[in-house]
């Protein structure tokens, strides 16, 4: 059974750790790369054929949380091909 004061919803997870569960997902086509100090997402399938975390999805090309956070806060990070075009 679990306990659920140890339980932790991944809408709620912080952006960079929600990415990497993201990546761990989708693995071998979604990678993380970094432009300057803010995280991509990168990936050359079709957003809306990949595996999200749940609470997770992919809008105005980012991958957020927007509409399904409990905590107050949302995060987004930007979705991108590996030609550097995001996604739309």
């Amino acid at each position: 059974m679990i306990n659920m004061e140890h339980y932790v919803s991944s809408v709620n997870l912080p952006k960079e750790i929600a990415a990497q569960l993201f990546v761990l997902l989708n693995e071998g086509d979604v990678w993380i790369e970094y432009e300057g100090c803010e995280m991509v997402l990168v990936t050359d399938i079709n957003p809306k054929e990949l595996t999200y975390p749940e609470g997770w999805y992919f809008a105005k090309e980012c991958f957020r949380n927007k509409h399904n956070i409990t905590s107050g806060a949302y995060y987004q990070v930007f979705m991108q091909n590996s030609k550097g075009v995001l996604w739309e």
